[in-house]
């Protein structure tokens, strides 16, 4: 059996980047990318041993074209003291997987859709880097508004079983924030902290997107009792 098909995905593109600073305090970066990615796919056939004539996947030719930019800048408030902004437009072609993959592990089946849809994305994040003596933070919270974003929904497949499809959720917004925090109080302790969060909806639906991940974080001691060993006490939560 063939969990995918002989299958191909040709990228062609090109982009311009460039940083540069404005002032003393702010550095900016500015760059834009154009892309088309052509996927192409063999007939398959649903089992090939022994062999069976039913149509998993039909042979198909799709092409993919577009354009994004990605716009950031850094602001020195004061010493020690960075602010951050990111702001982007983005593209994301659905791979090979997504659009053909046929998994059958006894179970529900985890299937592909060849006519499924790119994603287009608008982005911004903003964040703060701080230094203070041997005290480092970092933190950045983020939003990303998706039209068309690729994920997984439970359905009934052309064979009649119950299966999960890649389809296009009709618009999404996903946010979200993580930080981190390192604090050397001498040359042989370090003390490290960090925590995420995230959240998406399928705005269309008003409903929460399937396989998030939950809130996590950690919090370390690490010791060093020589220069190549340590002992560092873990707790996640």
């Amino acid at each position: 059996d063939k969990p995918l098909p002989d299958s191909s995905q040709q990228p062609f593109g090109f982009f311009a980047e460039d940083a540069f600073a404005i002032g003393k305090r702010l550095n900016v970066t500015l760059g834009g990318r154009f892309d088309i990615i052509r996927t192409e796919n063999d007939l398959t056939y649903k089992q090939y041993a022994p062999m069976d004539s039913t149509v998993l996947w039909n042979s198909s030719k799709d092409t993919d074209k577009s354009g994004s930019f990605v716009a950031g800048a850094v602001f020195r408030a004061a010493e020690g003291l960075d602010l951050k902004l990111t702001v982007a437009r983005s593209f994301r072609a659905p791979t090979i997987e997504e659009r053909y993959l046929y998994a059958d592990l006894g179970g529900v089946l985890t299937v592909g859709n060849p006519a499924i849809d790119p994603e287009q994305g608008t982005f911004a994040e903003a964040g703060v880097a701080a230094t203070a003596g041997s005290l480092r933070f970092n933190g950045q919270a983020y939003v990303n508004s998706l039209s068309d974003m690729v994920t997984q929904a439970k359905g009934t497949f052309t064979d009649g079983r119950e299966a999960w499809i890649s389809t296009n959720a009709g618009k999404a917004l996903l946010w979200g924030y993580e930080a981190g925090a390192d604090w050397a109080p001498s040359q042989s302790l370090i003390v490290s902290a960090d925590a995420t969060w995230s959240r998406g909806t399928d705005t269309k639906k008003n409903a929460d997107l399937p396989f998030m991940p939950p809130p996590r974080g950690h919090v370390s001691v690490r010791w060093y009792a020589w220069k190549t060993f340590w002992v560092e006490p873990l707790a996640t939560f």
